[in-house]
């Protein structure tokens, strides 16, 4: 019985660490991305990096896709994650609260 609850805590913790499907990530050198199914991301012309959603099924990787807007500085993110404030509708893969951020 210790056994199982001890796996049964085991369990639950990870749940909790476990990071969300659509949540920001951060590629270092590249920019920030959504965390999201990598099939949605490429189909959508995003490229995905491993390891920056940590904790997720191996199919849910950083997908990060620039788009529209001053020099190209676009990137597509979750709109709550998005310090301007300013968002560009119909460029990104993902839900309708993963838009366009520009700068």
């Amino acid at each position: 019985m210790k056994t199982f609850t001890s796996l049964f805590a085991l369990f639950l913790a990870l749940g909790v660490t476990q990071a969300a499907e659509y949540d920001l990530c951060h590629v270092t050198g590249v920019g920030y991305g959504t965390c999201m199914r990598t099939s949605m991301c490429t189909s959508g012309g995003g490229g995905t990096y491993t390891g920056f959603c940590p904790n997720d099924p191996a199919n849910i990787k950083c997908c990060v896709k620039k788009c529209p807007g001053p020099m190209n500085a676009g990137r597509c993110r979750p709109i709550n994650a998005c310090p301007s404030h300013n968002f560009l509708k119909g460029y990104c893969p993902g839900p309708d609260n993963v838009l366009c951020c520009l700068p």
